[in-house]
């Protein structure tokens, strides 16, 4: 049995392992093939500040809430608290607390409750500071740039100026306004109040919506389109459905459903319509290129009928392919295009072999040549640890099927926002 070791000189470092670690535990990230940078630059345009492990919406404003406790406080209550870091460890398995208490007490099936079976073994293993900063920085809930490390200790060293309503923004001055946390009216009782659940209130539901609306740098992804053109509510309706008319209702079932419905809006803007289109089309392609992968690993691996199996997979991967002309010429630029804006550098090697790989397939070459081009990939990404390296594989798929782009939590987010819109207080 092996196992992995590490020594952190910061709380920064440990949190970067958390956030490896965690990644090598979800479903479906194994990636081979090296595109997860291409399918996180699809993400980061359509669903900005969303992350997989994320769960309910009601955390983009705990943690604000929690700074604000926090910055309300006296020097010697601070230097007590021990800085701000460990201050939100404190509070935050508090709030798990909490949270799991009235869930109880309401006798209705709650989820996404963080750190909700650590109650009473240690606290929550992930914060939820950790795991919702970059969306609370991406929504402006909390004005900056700097990473949860360096922001804690800028506030454990400097007296912050917080903001009860977006209006008194006008009043801080850009020197200040790198320590503003934007929440609903300050409540120094929000954690002890008996309501107090996972669910959105109107006011906190309505400032999420604002915040998408109003933060230019995503003003072309999903969510910011919904809400500006009053869009959400014809998606979504409970357990998951959106209507298209009064008498019609069925299940958004993945990320094609969402396109498929998206696309009939004509009030989306061209760029969001066009990140889609091409999400959608990169879904459908690179789903080929792991098919074959999976081939390879049968082969070599002795797995005849998973080899059949997938092999007719690829044949019908292929007729769609060229029926639906999922693969025009120049597509694979395009695909790049989308991650280099989003901020992600694609390796020269990735890059190479997805362009290969498609002209391969655009030209009718045999799949001797495609398989070559994805096991040369795979040891050039993975090297030694390489899948196509290890004996004794069990006979599964591995790697990635089709992708939805962390819709699947972004849904959850919407609804929630939504819930709280329709909710009286």
């Amino acid at each position: 049995m092996s196992s992995i070791g590490w020594i952190d000189f910061s709380s920064e470092h440990r949190a970067k392992v958390k956030s490896a670690l965690d990644l090598l535990k979800e479903k479906g990230t194994l990636d081979e093939l090296g595109i997860g940078q291409i399918r996180d630059g699809f993400t980061e345009q359509l669903f900005p500040g969303i992350s997989t492990i994320q769960t309910r919406a009601k955390y983009f404003l705990i943690v604000p809430r929690i700074i604000r406790d926090f910055q309300k406080l006296d020097a010697k209550s601070r230097r007590k608290a021990n800085g701000l870091r460990e201050f939100l460890s404190y509070k935050e398995n508090i709030v798990a607390v909490q949270l799991d208490k009235h869930a109880k007490q309401s006798n209705v099936k709650v989820t996404g409750i963080i750190g909700q079976t650590k109650i009473g073994k240690g606290g929550v293993s992930r914060l939820p500071s950790e795991i919702y900063w970059n969306g609370i920085r991406t929504l402006g809930l909390v004005n900056t740039s700097l990473s949860l490390a360096d922001f804690c200790r800028f506030q454990d060293q400097h007296s912050a100026r917080y903001v009860e309503s977006e209006e008194d923004i006008e009043s801080i001055n850009q020197e200040q306004s790198n320590q503003i946390v934007l929440i609903p009216k300050y409540d120094e009782k929000w954690l002890t109040d008996e309501n107090f659940n996972i669910e959105l209130t109107f006011t906190e539901a309505q400032l999420i919506r604002d915040r998408f609306l109003e933060s230019s740098a995503i003003q072309h992804s999903v969510p910011s389109q919904l809400f500006k053109h009053q869009l959400a509510n014809k998606m979504f309706i409970e357990e998951n459905q959106y209507t298209g008319d009064e008498n019609e209702s069925e299940q958004v079932l993945g990320f094609d459903g969402l396109v498929e419905r998206l696309l009939t809006f004509n009030q989306i803007d061209t760029q969001c319509q066009t990140n889609l289109r091409l999400a959608l089309q990169f879904s459908r392609a690179i789903e080929g290129p792991h098919i074959r992968y999976n081939i390879v690993l049968a082969r070599i691996n002795g797995f005849e009928n998973s080899e059949k199996k997938y092999q007719s997979e690829f044949e019908a991967w292929l007729e769609k392919v060229n029926n639906d002309n999922i693969l025009p010429e120049g597509c694979e630029q395009e695909w790049f295009d989308v991650a280099f804006r989003s901020g992600f550098a694609i390796r020269e090697t990735t890059q190479v072999f997805i362009t290969k790989f498609f002209e391969s397939v655009r030209g009718g070459e045999s799949t001797a040549v495609l398989d070559h081009l994805v096991t040369l990939q795979a040891k050039r990404n993975k090297q030694l640890s390489s899948l196509l390296n290890k004996p004794n594989l069990k006979d599964t798929w591995y790697g990635m099927r089709r992708l939805n782009y962390r819709w699947g939590t972004a849904k959850i987010i919407l609804q929630d926002i939504l819930r709280g819109l329709h909710a009286k207080t």
